[in-house]
């Protein structure tokens, strides 16, 4: 009996840790990660990427943090009849079999009181939590952001 018992305990502990492993990962997958160069006179710098889930369930990137500053938010940008509104969100959908685009003049993350004056080609480490794939960590480019239109209003 007390080798069945041993037995059972081992195989709900495995499936506890297969269980527990599926969920920190869940098809969450982050591409071209990229934070855009600001002037030395700013503390806040943004972050934008590509989050893709390919998992059975819509995910949710609730926070994210960072050694290079002090904190992190989560922020949408709108542009609606020659008015852009900034505000932060509580999370970020990630639909299933989808993405979501973190770019300018849409969702974004602010690096808030950054810590150095970060140039194009540094690299910063992030952390990203989602709601059922747990801490993601990644590392950003800095990018001159040359695209139409590519400066920013915080």
């Amino acid at each position: 009996m007390k080798t069945y018992l041993s037995f059972l305990l081992v195989i709900i502990i495995s499936m506890s840790c297969q269980s527990n492993s599926t969920s920190s990962t869940q098809g969450i997958t982050i591409k071209n990660p990229w934070i855009k160069e600001s002037p030395p006179v700013l503390k806040v710098i943004s972050a934008y990427m590509t989050i893709e889930n390919q998992g059975s369930l819509d995910d949710y990137l609730v926070s994210a943090s960072s050694d290079a500053c002090d904190k992190v938010e989560l922020h949408l940008m709108t542009h609606k009849n020659d008015v852009m509104d900034m505000k932060m969100v509580s999370e970020i959908k990630i639909p299933t079999k989808g993405s979501t685009q973190l770019k300018p003049m849409g969702y974004h993350l602010m690096l808030i009181n950054t810590k150095n004056h970060y140039k194009a080609g540094d690299k910063i480490k992030i952390s990203l939590t989602f709601k059922r794939a747990g801490v993601k960590n990644i590392e950003s480019l800095v990018k001159k952001d040359n695209s139409p239109g590519g400066h920013d209003h915080h």
